[in-house]
């Protein structure tokens, strides 16, 4: 049974609106789908990335960032001698997707907002979010969303 995009669109919109960095809308909303919960230590890495990395909208994208730690905390490695080239690949497939698909053509977090069509940054946080699930739908295709 795989996420659908639409529930994670609206989930992380919402988290957006309510306060949480676009980084920790993300990671937020994205932990729950597959956890059921957000790992604390995680939202807490989190809010370092928001903004474009704390705050300076000099680097990348808050929001992709989000998406990047969780396709860590799914498909990286906790030992050396592991292999990452998995990671490596989904990562990179992520990257390309968000900067194809956010009507921006950059990951970076200040050509982002100069070109976003309107005021938020809302679009972004959703397009992080789907591009991510669609990538865990297609390399965890056992798992059970933890949020219907």
């Amino acid at each position: 049974m795989n996420i659908t995009e639409d529930k994670g669109a609206q989930l992380s919109a919402q988290y957006f609106s309510k306060g949480y960095h676009c980084s920790e809308a993300v990671t937020r909303t994205l932990l729950e789908l597959v956890h059921g919960s957000a790992e604390p230590a995680l939202m807490r890495a989190a809010d370092a990335f928001m903004g474009g990395i704390a705050g300076t909208q000099q680097h990348i994208c808050g929001a992709v960032s989000g998406g990047l730690i969780v396709l860590g905390s799914l498909f990286g490695r906790t030992q050396p001698e592991e292999d990452d080239a998995l990671l490596t690949r989904l990562c990179l497939e992520y990257l390309h997707n968000f900067e194809a698909n956010c009507g921006a053509d950059s990951l970076l977090c200040f050509e982002l907002r100069e070109r976003r069509a309107v005021p938020s940054c809302t679009p972004y946080v959703q397009l992080a979010v789907t591009e991510a699930i669609t990538i865990i739908n297609q390399h965890l295709p056992f798992w059970q969303p933890a949020v219907e």
